[in-house]
C-alpha cells in the first residue's frame, strides 16, 4: 500500500483511503464531495494543511453507513489522503506561505496570493474552499472577469485585483482578449439562468425551494409550474394565503392533469398562451433579482 501512495495521484490516494478504512473508492469520493473536496480542484488542496484538516476528516469519515471507524484507521487513512507525507514535507501553495509559517504566523487560505487562488477558482463550485477563501477576501466586490468561452480570465482578473491593492479605482469592466468584459463578484457566473418562483415573479428558487415562503417545488413538473403562474396572474390564488398555496402545490405535485381540473379557466388561458408561444418561461437572470418579495404584477414573464 505504501508503494501505491508514493505515486502522488488523486486515484491512488482515494484507493489507499478506501483500503485503510474498509470502504469502496466510490464511497471515499462521495464523502470527499460532501466535504467540498473534488478532484478537479487539484491535489494541492489535499496537501494544504489549512484546508484539509484531520478534525474535519474525522467528522466526515468517522462514521460510514452507521459503522464507526476506529481512530487509528482514521489517522492512517488521513495520512494516505495527504500522500503519505509528513506535514513538513508537503509543498505549500507558495514560498510566501513557508516564510509565514517559519515566523509562527498562522496562514489562512484567503491570505494566499490572488494568482494562486484564481488559478484554482471554479465559479460552478459555490461551497468549495477556494470560493470561500476568495469571498472572505473580496466579499461582494466585483473582481472576476470571464472570457467569451465562459472560463475565468485568470491573468486579467489577477492584474485587476493587484491594481485594487495598489489603490487604483474600482471598475465595472476590464479588457479581456481585446474586448471589454464585465466584472462579477466571487461565486457568480455571468448570465446564469435561475428557476423562477411560480408564485412570486422575479424571485428565484433556491434548490427548488421558495426563498419567500419556503415552499418546496421539487416535485412539481415545469408544465404544472407554468399553470400555477397563470393561476396566480388570474388572481385565483393569493400567494400570501398559506392554506390556498398549500392546496395549490399539493394539486400541482399530482401533475398537470389534476391541476387543470381544479382551475379550468386557467387551463384554457394556458392553451391560448401555448398557441401564441407566450407561456411563462419561469427563468430569470441572476443579474436582475426583484426587490419585491410579493411578486407584483410588474414582473410578469409573458
Amino acid at each position: 500500500m505504501s508503494n501505491a501512495t508514493n505515486q502522488d495521484s488523486w486515484s491512488n490516494r482515494v484507493n489507499a483511503v478506501a483500503t485503510a478504512i474498509g470502504i469502496t473508492p466510490a464511497k471515499v469520493i462521495e464523502l470527499l464531495t460532501s466535504w467540498g473536496i473534488e478532484e478537479q480542484m487539484g491535489i494541492e488542496m489535499l496537501d494544504d494543511d489549512e484546508v484539509t484538516k484531520f478534525g474535519d476528516f474525522q467528522n466526515v469519515f468517522g462514521k460510514v453507513d452507521d459503522r464507526s471507524i476506529p481512530l487509528a484507521k482514521l489517522r492512517l487513512a488521513f495520512k494516505f489522503l495527504k500522500g503519505g507525507k509528513k506535514a513538513e514535507d508537503r509543498p505549500s501553495l507558495d514560498a510566501r506561505t513557508v516564510e509565514l509559517k517559519s515566523l509562527g504566523i498562522k496562514f489562512r487560505p484567503e491570505d494566499a496570493p490572488p494568482a494562486q487562488l484564481f488559478k484554482l477558482y471554479d465559479p460552478s463550485l459555490p461551497g468549495d474552499p477556494i470560493t470561500n477563501a476568495l469571498k472572505k477576501r473580496f466579499g461582494d466586490k466585483k473582481v472576476v472577469a470571464f472570457k467569451e468561452t465562459g472560463e475565468v480570465a485568470v491573468d486579467e482578473t489577477v492584474a485587476y485585483v493587484n491594481d485594487l491593492e495598489q489603490s487604483f479605482p474600482e471598475q465595472d469592466a476590464i479588457m479581456v482578449d481585446g474586448s471589454l468584459s464585465r466584472l462579477w463578484p466571487v461565486g457568480v457566473k455571468p448570465d446564469m439562468q435561475l428557476e423562477e418562483d411560480p408564485l412570486f415573479p422575479g424571485q428565484p428558487l433556491r434548490q427548488s425551494r421558495s426563498i419567500v415562503n419556503h415552499r418546496n417545488w421539487s416535485k412539481v413538473e415545469h408544465k404544472a409550474r407554468q399553470l400555477c403562474r397563470i393561476i396566480l396572474d388570474r388572481s385565483e390564488v393569493n400567494p400570501r394565503d398559506t392554506d390556498a398555496v398549500l392546496r395549490l402545490i399539493e394539486r400541482a405535485e399530482q401533475g398537470f392533469d389534476k391541476l387543470k381540473v381544479a382551475y379550468p379557466a386557467a387551463e384554457l388561458n394556458f392553451k391560448e398562451l401555448a398557441k401564441e408561444d407566450q407561456l411563462p418561461r419561469l427563468k430569470i437572470s441572476n443579474q436582475a433579482p426583484s426587490n419585491n418579495p410579493f411578486g407584483g404584477r410588474t414582473h410578469r414573464r409573458y
